[in-house]
């Protein structure tokens, strides 16, 4: 081995020594390149001078000049110790400095051809620097003898040669002292972790004081081995909320602090509990742990967030932190396969240092919580399949209710057609025609609201939460319900709250419609009393909102009481089970009510139920209220001024009849109206005559193309117009992709003139 070494040692100590000479041969070559920029600086500052004198053409000044550049070459020159020639095109030598004439004949010779930097000549090596300075047409050769530099080259490489020798005696000193005192000790020591053995080194106190502490790093590693252990068995033996409370124990319990596992819903921005375990003396109720913490900020970064001591003052917010006056946090991000954050693993206390076997730990127990709520989302997906159950009781609600709908439309379509042949039979009493008119009018918008509740109900999308008013969902659903419940049940209503929530208005009036039809059905075709109610209410029974993981507070409650046969108490605990139905087979799914259950929770509010034999039953929904202004009902319609103008509309519709009516009503309030029944020749005419059109209404659903087919290409040619979409109904084609293409705005049919004319005017008006 030490052989080796030395001609290790011998074969670097040459390439070394070869490498100071060329290294001392590079920087006088480029020492030697710094004076020839200097010098050519020299010049072009006094030629740069003389040009700005503006006496470029004066023969002496140009004399002077010159004269004077080259005092100052020939002085920079010297004063480095700098042997050169400068010659003139035309005139020849001007300068020369410590150069035999010969070496000059041979420098000048190869002006025109260029010489490489380093030169031999008679026998000798010389360093040389050429280059020209054109405007003047000199030729500047600099010259340095290698002999100058022996002298230093010499002494560097004696000193070199020196320093390795004595570094390869103290390299054989040191492997002849680490054999025996390193070495050897070491070699104890490995041999005893080879066998799994804690070492036991007795002798020199560094390599003592190591084996004491691997001895102790190995126990320390057997007790985190015990915790990984641990988790894997909590991790393969344990699902669901048992799961996750488990491992936020173990690792609360490994770490000796409080431990928080958090889920984050990306599509609300939110995040939601999944397990809290509590490793400290204060058993205070912590309603939302999550409160004040970190969670965006980790979400943002993807980073974690450690922190050893004043973490209560770092987040005061954090109620689960102040509560405790917790010293120590670390916060860590919950990242699936692809890298996204599914949640996050927050563990806080008394102060404690964090090592990076901890973070490691907190992260080790992130991955099993990432995979677990992958396992959760594949079993939601697989709960998704029976969305389509679920919208089939939806229809068999509508089902139910057909009956009903089909007699309120024949009341409606009655009224149209008698007052529509009334107005035939009196044609010529222009009093009596507006009057009938106006029942017509009054009948076809019972008719677009009978449409628009259907279709609310049924609908399968879900929309988003905005702040909605039950008061006014329910008085629609009751209209509904009435036109389809038999007349031997009574519909009571006692609403006393006009309280605002934020939900999905769809999803609100389904859980009405739904609890409502179950009400009716249990008393079946005998008399009865339906009873729906709406107050406002203060849940403060704390114990109560705890075990539900609600926040006490001001809800609203929805009350559906009938006065059927009522539920067994057995039959009541299962009533929100997915599928289970007491109605006969083709009666019913099964899942009106867990469908209930599920938009409920999905509101953060709770449902209750009571019912005994032979009373009937009562059920109660609590849904939180929220703060600010009420959401105002419609107001019934007032007759209003005629809303004109003068621009040119261009109006499509593949129906004649809607194009003639639209046309009519348009050109009596004073517009200029260009009609076409396809989208194509529309096209057409505005490709042709662009800025002749203000504003275009156009259906959605016509043949070859379509209204947003048509609205994209129009705003290719003009990316201003203001176009209006209107459509019977759409399920796919929605009022958000309408303003995404451009569209100026989204309108449901039927609509009337008045209210087309105002929307007209006010698209028109806005700059």
């Amino acid at each position: 081995m030490v052989t080796a070494i030395c001609l290790i040692g011998a074969g670097m100590y040459f390439f070394v020594l070869r490498s100071v000479s060329d290294f001392a041969d590079e920087q006088i070559k480029k020492s030697l390149a710094n004076i020839a920029s200097e010098v050519y600086d020299i010049c072009d500052k006094n030629f740069t001078e003389l040009m700005q004198t503006g006496k470029m053409n004066d023969r002496k000044a140009k004399i002077i000049k010159k004269a004077l550049t080259l005092g100052a070459i020939e002085e920079y020159t010297q004063r480095n110790n700098i042997s050169y020639v400068l010659t003139d095109s035309k005139k020849g030598n001007l300068l020369l400095h410590q150069i035999k004439p010969s070496l000059k004949t041979f420098i000048v010779k190869h002006h025109s051809t260029g010489i490489s930097a380093t030169i031999q000549f008679e026998g000798k090596k010389y360093y040389f620097q050429h280059f020209n300075f054109k405007p003047w047409e000199w030729h500047i050769g600099l010259v340095k003898d290698t002999r100058d530099y022996a002298p230093l080259i010499g002494r560097v490489k004696l000193v070199y040669t020196i320093t390795g020798f004595l570094l390869l005696l103290g390299l054989i000193l040191i492997l002849l002292l680490q054999e025996r005192f390193l070495r050897r000790p070491l070699n104890q020591i490995i041999h005893a972790l080879r066998m799994g053995n804690q070492p036991e080194y007795k002798g020199i106190f560094e390599l003592e004081f190591l084996s004491d502490n691997i001895s102790s790093m190995m126990h320390s590693l057997e007790e985190k081995n015990k915790w990984v252990k641990d988790l894997y068995l909590i991790a393969v033996t344990n699902r669901g909320e048992d799961f996750f409370n488990r491992v936020a124990d173990a690792l609360a319990e490994a770490l000796d602090l409080n431990a928080l596992i958090l889920r984050y819903q990306k599509t609300e921005n939110a995040f939601y509990s999944a397990a809290f375990s509590r490793n400290c003396q204060n058993g205070d109720t912590v309603y939302d742990p999550s409160m004040g913490l970190p969670n965006y900020q980790i979400v943002a970064e993807k980073k974690p967030i450690v922190l050893s001591s004043g973490s209560h003052v770092r987040f005061p917010a954090a109620q689960c932190l102040s509560e405790i006056t917790a010293e120590s946090y670390a916060g860590v991000p919950i990242l699936d396969r692809e890298g996204t954050i599914t949640g996050t693993i927050h563990v806080f206390g008394k102060e404690r240092k964090f090592v990076e076997w901890d973070i490691n730990l907190i992260k080790t127990v992130g991955q099993i919580v990432a995979v677990e709520f992958e396992y959760l989302s594949k079993e939601r997906d697989k709960a998704a399949l029976e969305i389509q159950l679920q919208h089939a009781h939806k229809m068999e609600a509508i089902g139910s209710l057909a009956g009903g709908i089909a007699h309120d439309f024949n009341n409606i379509l009655s009224g149209i057609f008698g007052y529509a042949q009334l107005g035939e039979m009196h044609i010529d009493d222009h009093q009596r025609i507006k009057k009938y008119l106006g029942q017509i009018v009054k009948g076809a918008k019972r008719a677009s609201a009978l449409v628009q509740q259907i279709l609310t109900f049924s609908r399968q999308a879900e929309h988003e939460k905005i702040p909605t008013m039950v008061s006014v969902i329910l008085k629609e659903a009751l209209k509904l319900l009435r036109s389809s419940i038999p007349s031997s049940i009574e519909i009571e209503n006692e609403i006393f709250s006009n309280a605002t929530i934020m939900a999905d208005p769809t999803q609100i009036h389904q859980v009405i419609m739904n609890l409502c039809t179950n009400a009716y059905q249990a008393m079946g075709n005998e008399r009865g009393v339906l009873t729906v109610g709406l107050y406002d209410t203060n849940a403060s029974d704390q114990k109560m909102m705890s075990d539900l993981n609600r926040l006490p507070g001001k809800y609203l409650k929805l009350e559906i009481r009938d006065t059927g046969y009522g539920m067994e108490k057995k039959t009541m605990n299962r009533i929100f089970d997915p599928y289970f139905t007491t109605k006969k087979i083709g009666k019913g799914t099964g899942l009106g009510l867990s469908t209930v259950d599920g938009i409920i929770k999905n509101h953060n509010g709770f449902i209750t139920v009571q019912s005994k034999v032979g009373e009937g039953s009562v059920f109660h929904v609590f849904l939180p209220a929220i703060e600010g202004d009420e959401v105002s009902e419609d107001p019934e319609e007032n007759e209003t001024a005629l809303v004109t103008g003068t621009e040119k509309i261009m109006l499509v519709d593949d129906e004649p009849a809607i194009l003639q009516t639209l046309q009519d009503i348009l050109t009596r309030h004073g517009y200029d109206v260009l009609t076409f029944t396809s989208a194509e020749s529309a096209l057409l005419e505005f490709i042709e005559h662009p800025h002749e059109v203000d504003l275009i209404i156009t259906d959605m659903t016509m043949p070859q193309m379509t209204g947003d087919t048509f609205s994209r290409e129009i705003l290719k040619i003009r990316d201003d117009m203001p176009i209006i979409i209107c459509t019977g109904y759409h399920e796919i084609f929605t009022e958000t992709e309408a303003m995404k293409i451009g569209i100026k705005k989204f309108i449901q049919k039927p609509i009337m003139g008045t209210d087309l004319s105002k929307i007209i005017r006010e698209l028109l008006d806005t700059p």
